[in-house]
């Protein structure tokens, strides 16, 4: 641990140690085990905190800085640590606040930046790593966390929905939402209810490609799953969209050449469509199949008939 921790592994000048370094850790820390763990959690954590974070100050700070990507590992073994080793919830609020804070401070910044949405592919893929950060760090409360836990993950669901409001167009922001909101969906509980219909009107209105398509019948179906009835009000808003938007993104007829494919099977001129484009409308069509077979499998059946979608 010393040696990962130290100037031989995460401290060390040069980049790519300090990157493998950041798995090795997340590593250790799984294969240790969260009680052996337990004695050094809170100085690993503040750690942990220093280099994703360092300070204005530090003449080393951009040298010493972790790649996003690489930072994902780092949050993930911070929320292992704080989630898993048993420390009281006082503690497990004070680290998780100590992380989260700069961290959605740097969010808020990002979204306040003049040309956000004209550079939607840059700022999209930085937006995207900061909500998967949050996602990684959450795996530490495979269940319910404490209720004071629950309020420090809640206060990040905001500010991912002002992200995805801001960059709705881009693929990477959607789906990695979508990721965040499965995360949520196990820390939160009924919790993340209010907020759903919020998220799938943007999700939805946006879907426009297979993986929208999967990201939203994911989600869709682990809410049927998990909450079961108490999830009408918010599906009998989605379901309609979401079976439009699979509609839209798959024409009855499409052109090759100067042939038409109808219906995805046959071609007026002979030629046959091609083999990936008619997996992509297959798993697409199953997709939407797997939500409506979760809906009347989970007692969500009441939005197939309900005034909003009759």
């Amino acid at each position: 641990l010393g040696s990962i921790s130290g100037g031989r592994g995460l401290q060390h000048p040069h980049t790519r140690v300090r990157c493998r370094c950041c798995y090795l850790l997340l590593r250790l820390v799984k294969s240790v085990g969260a009680k052996t763990m337990r004695p050094h959690v809170e100085a690993i954590v503040d750690g942990i905190q220093g280099l994703l974070f360092p300070p204005p100050t530090a003449q080393s700070g951009a040298m010493m800085s972790i790649p996003p990507n690489e930072a994902l590992y780092l949050f993930e073994a911070t929320g292992i640590l704080l989630g898993q080793t048993g420390l009281d919830a006082a503690v497990q609020v004070r680290c998780a606040t100590a992380v989260l804070t700069p961290h959605i401070r740097s969010i808020e910044q990002t979204l306040l930046t003049p040309d956000l949405t004209h550079d939607v592919e840059t700022y999209g893929e930085q937006l995207s790593m900061s909500i998967s950060a949050i996602a990684q760090l959450s795996k530490g409360w495979s269940k319910h966390p404490p209720p004071e836990v629950q309020s420090v993950l809640a206060a990040t669901v905001d500010v991912c929905r002002n992200v995805l409001l801001a960059l709705p167009s881009s693929p990477s922001v959607r789906n990695r939402t979508a990721v965040l909101l499965q995360r949520m969906i196990l820390c939160l509980g009924e919790g993340i209810l209010p907020a759903m219909p919020s998220f799938f009107a943007p999700l939805l209105e946006n879907c426009t490609s297979e993986e929208d398509v999967l990201d939203a019948s994911q989600l869709m179906n682990q809410l049927c799953i998990k909450f079961k009835e108490k999830m009408i009000p918010c599906m009998d808003l989605a379901v309609l969209p979401f079976l439009q938007r699979v509609l839209a993104i798959q024409p009855t007829e499409m052109t090759v050449g100067n042939s038409n494919i109808i219906d995805g099977g046959t071609v007026s001129g002979g030629i046959s469509p091609p083999p990936h484009l008619i997996t992509e409308q297959l798993s697409i069509r199953k997709q939407a199949f797997s939500t409506l077979q979760h809906i009347a499998l989970h007692n969500v059946d009441a939005v197939l008939y309900s005034e909003t979608n009759g």
